[in-house]
């Protein structure tokens, strides 16, 4: 609340706040992401976390997509972010079983 209270509600401050609603409010989370996407479709945190949903519903192919569509709107220079969102994609290929693709 105090972050809207300075820079409003932006795509980044929705996309954290949906962050902590998903530990204990799926609904409300992906109501939230939805909002966030409204704002800013490229928004790269909001793929990613919709690639971690999908994955955790066995939905690979899904997962692997948001994954990729996080990872071309992240800046290059975002190593953190882009470090875990490659993590997850190698994890998700492994998991549907594209041992190469992980690679």
């Amino acid at each position: 609340d105090k972050a809207k209270s300075i820079v409003g509600e932006t795509a980044e401050v929705i996309c954290r706040e949906s962050i902590v609603y998903s530990y204990f409010d799926d609904e409300k989370s992906n109501e939230l992401i939805a909002q966030c996407l409204s704002i800013n479709p490229n928004h790269p945190r909001a793929h990613y976390l919709i690639g971690l949903m999908l994955k955790e519903s066995g939905d690979i192919e899904g997962a692997v997509a948001a994954y990729q569509t996080a990872i071309r709107h992240y800046p290059p220079t975002d190593v953190f972010h882009l470090n875990e969102v490659y993590n997850n994609l190698g994890s998700a290929f492994y998991a549907g079983g594209n041992i190469e693709a992980a690679k």
